[in-house]
């Protein structure tokens, strides 16, 4: 299984393996692992938190950076094995993950890596 959680919400032993996704760690936080690869570049977090970009141009710029970059195939596996395993949850910033890659992550998994398991 895999979900989202900000990473400023408590840990909790049902988040199973807690999978950092943020291009940059301010703070002491929970954390097993952090891929940062799967993280929007800066420029990409730059032009979007200053209003350059909304939502949909920036899911577009998401997806040619990351969703769809050949070169992070290997992140995305090892994401699929551990949810094999157990439970995964990846972390970001955004309370929700509405607006927020992590979303969008997940949904590649499910979609690309897990199929139908």
């Amino acid at each position: 299984m895999i979900k989202s959680k900000s990473i400023h919400a408590p840990c909790s032993p049902e988040d199973g393996v807690r999978v950092c996704v943020m291009r940059r760690i301010k703070g002491d936080y929970c954390f097993d692992l952090w891929l940062q690869e799967l993280s929007p570049s800066e420029k990409l977090l730059e032009d979007y938190n200053a209003g350059y970009l909304d939502w949909d141009a920036y899911v577009q710029r998401f997806s040619e950076e990351v969703l769809n970059n050949p070169e992070k195939t290997s992140a995305f596996t090892a994401l699929k094995e551990l949810a094999r395993k157990g439970t995964v949850t990846l972390l970001c910033h955004e309370e929700s993950d509405k607006k927020c890659h992590r979303r969008l992550l997940i949904e590649k998994i499910r979609t690309d890596f897990m199929g139908s398991e």
